[in-house]
């Protein structure tokens, strides 16, 4: 069974950065991925439609946090993984200004598989991240506890470890 150590849990509404990144409990949601040229930054989006010309609140304090978190450094690659349908990935992308051409995304709803874990592992400056997924059933994941968290580290993802059963890689023409 495949072990993580020192991974990034990032659970709905936070905002983490490291290698690989774990989002569990993907129903409703998409894990929006800025790869970086050393790096990973992403963030957990909840379902919170986004129809009309500004995105609703959650999804602009989400916004907000992933823009301050990438802090300037150049996107090479944004992936938008997950229940895309009320999320509207082209607004999105827009609004970190990704150009559509670096932008991917995956709606995992046709899978008809609900409760999943997405791990993204970077793969080094200009290439695709390796996205693999697992029932959430089959994945244990722990945060680390940190006795000096405080009120504002609540929203951020946390350093824990993994243990998944045989990982999925996802493929476009998985979906």
């Amino acid at each position: 069974m495949p072990q993580f150590n020192n991974i990034m849990i990032i659970v709905e509404d936070q905002v983490g950065e490291g290698s690989p990144l774990l989002f569990p409990g993907v129903s409703s949601c998409s894990a929006v991925v800025a790869c970086l040229a050393n790096t990973l930054v992403g963030a957990h989006f909840t379902q919170d439609v986004w129809t009309g010309v500004n995105p609703q609140a959650f999804t602009r304090k989400l916004l907000d946090a992933l823009t301050a978190k990438v802090a300037a450094r150049p996107i090479d690659r944004l992936l938008i993984v997950g229940f895309n349908q009320g999320h509207n990935p082209p607004k999105i992308a827009a609004d970190l200004l990704v150009p559509p051409a670096h932008c991917d995304t995956y709606d995992i709803s046709r899978k008809g598989v609900r409760d999943l874990t997405l791990i993204f592992t970077h793969q080094g400056a200009g290439i695709r991240p390796k996205v693999d997924f697992k029932r959430q059933s089959k994945v244990t994941s722990t945060p680390d506890p940190n006795p000096h968290w405080t009120r504002a580290d609540l929203h951020k993802g946390a350093v824990g470890t993994a243990t998944t059963g045989k990982l999925h890689t996802l493929r476009k023409h998985f979906v």
